[in-house]
């Protein structure tokens, strides 16, 4: 059970990591645009690598049943149900940034005003989502599925060993799969719009000192 799990490690070792991300700085329209059509394709890819990687886990369990002796075909049911699990629950529920790309494309149709503040939203919506997709209860809801799929084959089917593998190779393999999600939107804003803006101007020279305003556009 355990080369398994290791070769589905290695066939996800292609997604780049999602941690090292950086705060992004403001951009441009046509660089969110470009920014949010980008990280829809890297949504996408990493979905269906995801969904297949947990697939090919899912035949692989349920297709050894047979092969393997009655007493630990359990285990392998178990594992498979898990592996199926993951696989519906990655392809059902994509980053919000691959679901908004058809909205995204119909931008072009509205007034530039209301383009620009409807770009924007979706822009904090998909790195709003990209952020909360990461954080901490992820990888506790991670631990516990890891954990139960561990403790039924450890302790329901008193198969400890397997059981201990099992679940710290599930909880590997997930932990890999959050690590790798898209993250690059997180941080990222749209540039304020181009207006007339005041700010205090101080100007300080020899034998003189003056107080005033300057403007922006």
């Amino acid at each position: 059970m355990r080369h398994r799990y290791l070769l589905a490690l290695a066939l996800a070792g292609y997604l780049s990591p999602a941690r090292a991300y950086a705060q992004t700085p403001s951009l441009s329209e046509p660089e969110v645009q470009a920014a949010l059509h980008e990280q829809a394709h890297r949504a996408r890819t990493y979905r269906y690598a995801w969904t297949g990687i947990n697939g090919a886990l899912a035949v692989g369990f349920f297709g050894l049943i047979p092969l393997v002796t009655p007493e630990t075909r359990k285990d392998y049911i178990v594992s498979g149900v898990a592996s199926t699990l993951g696989m519906l629950t990655t392809f059902v529920f994509p980053l919000n940034v691959e679901q908004d790309e058809a909205e995204l494309d119909a931008l072009e149709a509205l007034p530039p005003a209301e383009r620009r503040k409807k770009l924007g939203e979706l822009l904090k919506d998909s790195a709003d989502d990209e952020h909360s997709r990461v954080t901490w209860p992820w990888h506790l809801l991670n631990l516990g599925a890891s954990a139960v799929t561990g403790s039924i084959i450890a302790v329901g089917f008193g198969h400890e060993r397997a059981g201990i593998q099992s679940g710290i190779l599930g909880f590997v393999l997930g932990e890999l799969q959050i690590f790798t999600q898209p993250t690059s939107l997180v941080g990222a804003r749209l540039n304020d719009s181009a207006s007339l803006r005041w700010q205090p101007l101080v100007s300080v020279e020899q034998q003189a000192f003056s107080v005033g305003v300057s403007a922006t556009f």
